[in-house]
Parts: structure tokens; sequence; C-alpha cells
């Protein structure tokens, strides 16, 4: 009996001797939330991508709110972009739609521009017809033949706020490798980007986007 009170003893000394120091334990829990806040923060900054390339066109993505747009308009008047393109689904809006009235989102977002100053003759509504799934891609796509035929190699996308990193993907999947493109990104009014995570709308938006990012950047198109 005393034998196996011993040989019981000395297995509970090996097994204690196998778990890791509270303070390693401790350290390590601190860099592991370091490392989360830091992305936590660093997440809308990483989607609203802002980088320009030198071009002679400017697309405006049609789904962008009232602000968005009048936000484009000032970015176009202090630009010397050739052509403006709006772009958008082509489909039947009912009347509380604010796109009511109009053929697609790019003729809404043309009338938009227009009545900040824009000159209409350099604005070009190319629309896709109306999809349910992959929109930007297919918006995209839609004006590629347009910029084939015209020789345009550069184009600038504006668009909205952390929207900015999966527009310029699906873009520059669509478009190709022959035509290079930058986005622009408008800074968005409904919460506060800095501390996107304190409100329930940045919560949605900002995770939305990034969803959207992670199946762009993996979905074959």
């Amino acid at each position: 009996m005393q034998v196996l009170h011993s040989y019981k003893m000395k297995t509970i000394r090996l097994s204690t001797q196998t778990l890791l120091p509270i303070p390693i334990i401790v350290f390590g829990g601190y860099v592991l939330y370091s490392i989360l806040v830091y992305l936590l923060i660093s997440l809308y900054t990483f989607l609203a991508l802002s980088k320009p390339v030198s071009a002679d066109v400017l697309i405006v993505e049609g789904w962008l709110f009232e602000y968005m747009l009048d936000s484009a308009a000032k970015e176009i008047k202090k630009s010397n972009y050739k052509y403006i393109i709006t772009t958008g689904i082509k489909e039947k809006y009912p009347k509380d739609s604010r796109y009511y009235g109009f053929e697609s989102q790019a003729d809404y977002c043309k009338t938009r521009l227009s009545i900040h100053g824009i000159d209409p003759s350099t604005i070009y509504a190319l629309s896709s017809v109306g999809v349910s799934k992959n929109r930007t891609f297919h918006t995209a796509s839609a004006i590629k033949t347009w910029l084939t035929e015209r020789n345009i190699s550069a184009v600038n996308v504006y668009t909205g706020g952390p929207h900015a990193r999966k527009s310029l993907l699906l873009f520059q999947k669509a478009l190709g490798e022959a035509i290079k493109v930058g986005v622009i990104s408008c800074k968005i009014k409904h919460f506060d980007p800095v501390y996107w995570w304190t409100s329930w709308r940045g919560i949605q938006i900002t995770l939305r986007y990034f969803a959207g990012y992670i199946y762009a950047l993996l979905w074959r198109f």
C-alpha cells in the first residue's frame, strides 16, 4: 500500500510540471487581446482604401447615397476627368425608391451629378440588366467594352467607405490586366469610422463589406 501511494504522488508531481507558468499564460492572453484590438481598430481603414491612379475616367457606382454623390461631384470638379461613367442596375423600381422614374441607378446618378453642375455631355450612364447577386462585378463587366473601344488604359472608381477594397478587387477582375484600376473612398456618415464597433450600424456595414470582400477574394467570377 505504501508503494502504491508513492507512485500516485509521483504521478501528480509530473502532471503539474507540464502546466505553463501563470505569467506566461497572462502574457500570452495580453498579446492575443492586443492583436484582436488592433485588428478591430484597423479593419475599417483596411476596407476604406483610397488609392487613385492617373486616369481620364472616373467611375461612380450607382448604389451610392445622395451625400456620396454630392461628394463625387466635388471630386469631379477639382479633377480633370475626360469621361464620367455612372454604373448601376436596370430594373423596375417601386414608388418608394429614390430610383423611381429612372430606367436605372446609372441614370439617376447622372441626373444627380448634372444638378451639381457636371456637364451632362461628359457623363455616360452605363447600366447592366437587373441581377440579384454579384452586382458590383456585373456593373463593372458592363462597361468593359465601352472602355476597350476608346482605348482607355486606366480608370478610378468612386465608391463609399468600406466598400472600396471590394470595389477595387471586383473592377480589377472584371476589367482585366489591360486596364489599370484605382479607387477613391468617400467618407461615410452613418457612423464614426474611427469607432465603428461602438454602433450597431457601424458593425453591420463594416462586417458586411468585410465578408463581401472575402467572398470576392475567394470566389471565381
